[in-house]
């Protein structure tokens, strides 16, 4: 075990790591935070509401398309987050095929690796 997994408490793995995830019908709490994450998965236009409403109270959202049925649009997607985007002023980044980042204006996405 090396010194930083000591210093932490042992090894953890990404299992070890609670899972959020909006649900729905489920309207969270708010946070002390100035900022909450939230994740979630859309498989359906429909689900973008949640997505939306969450982003005009300021808060981030990583977004899992899920596209099992082929029904998702995709192109629809990124066309209503974006100009959600833009309505907010917050910032959008795609970070890989099926995974989507939106920030309020709070929060900038930065385009550099570490």
């Amino acid at each position: 075990m090396s010194l930083f997994e000591k210093l932490r408490g042992g090894s953890r793995t990404a299992d070890d790591i609670p899972k959020a995830e909006l649900r729905d019908g489920e309207v969270p709490e708010q946070s002390s935070a100035g900022v909450t994450v939230y994740s979630t998965q859309v498989s359906q236009n429909t689900d973008l509401l949640k997505v939306k409403d969450q982003l005009y109270n300021g808060n981030m959202v990583i977004i899992e398309l899920v596209n099992e049925d082929y029904s998702l649009d995709r192109e629809r997607v990124f066309e209503e987050l974006k100009n959600t985007v833009e309505d907010t002023r917050g910032d959008i980044a795609l970070t890989d095929e099926s995974t989507v980042v939106v920030t309020p204006s709070s929060v900038e996405i930065s385009r550099d690796s570490l």
